[in-house]
């Protein structure tokens, strides 16, 4: 019996060494996208944590306040 899993087709028998050259190019340039949008990502999040903090800060600021002209 054979399975097809135990031996995986590859493509090296199917294309052409341009065409390899061109999906191996592809690959590269794909793989740098998701770095590049990894590393935007990463600011952006970093960003919108520092952004939630002053929020955070600021909301508790009014909150003190209006507690204390509630006291009074």
């Amino acid at each position: 019996m054979k399975w097809k899993f135990w031996k995986p087709e590859t493509v090296a028998g199917k294309l052409n060494d341009v065409e390899l050259k061109v999906l191996s190019r592809y690959l590269v340039n794909q793989q740098d996208i998701i770095n590049r949008l990894s590393e935007q990502n990463q600011k952006l999040t970093a960003e919108v944590q520092v952004l939630r903090e002053i929020v955070d800060d600021l909301s508790n600021i009014n909150n003190t306040s209006i507690n204390k002209k509630i006291e009074t």
